[in-house]
């Protein structure tokens, strides 16, 4: 998640940052970002809205899972929040049923206590779709841009991952 943030505010997100609205850190090299488990509105440290979004106009997919809660309890819908605000274009969101904030890294989790058990499928799942999504949009590949726009990934998953995009 707090490379999920980075991943989003060097893509363009805005912020409040030491007083400052609308803070943006955008580094104009950045061509596509990945944000597995990225924060949603009304973040505690930095004051993110609805309009925090509104200057990404690079390629981006955000990832999150159905056990994926927020640091404050919210529910996976939480992290919907940026696909849902940033403008269209280029933007997809990534669903894994039953993948939770631990799912998306290939570790034991740093704090294991209470939280749900990886499912071995899903890091490759999140592999495929990554590498789809970076072939699309680093590599300039459309073969990989339409699967990502196809039924395939979730009838590969047996419906248990889907990808939306604008």
């Amino acid at each position: 998640s707090c490379s999920a943030f980075r991943s989003v505010a060097l893509a363009g997100l805005t912020v409040e940052y030491e007083g400052q609205k609308n803070y943006s850190m955008a580094d104009q090299r950045i061509r596509a970002a990945i944000a597995m488990g990225p924060q949603g509105r009304e973040d505690l440290f930095f004051g993110i809205d609805e309009h925090s979004w509104d200057n990404i106009d690079i390629p981006v997919m955000t990832m999150t899972g159905t056990n994926d809660k927020g640091s404050r309890g919210q529910d996976y819908t939480w992290r919907l929040d940026p696909f849902k605000y940033m403008p269209d274009e280029n933007k997809y969101s990534v669903v894994i049923d039953n993948a939770g904030h631990n799912s998306f890294y290939d570790n034991d989790p740093l704090i294991s206590r209470g939280k749900p058990q990886r499912d071995p499928r899903h890091f490759g799942w999140i592999q495929t779709a990554s590498l789809a999504f970076l072939d699309a949009y680093i590599k300039d590949i459309d073969f990989a841009r339409q699967w990502l726009k196809s039924s395939a990934p979730t009838s590969f998953t047996g419906g248990e991952m889907v990808i939306e995009w604008k």
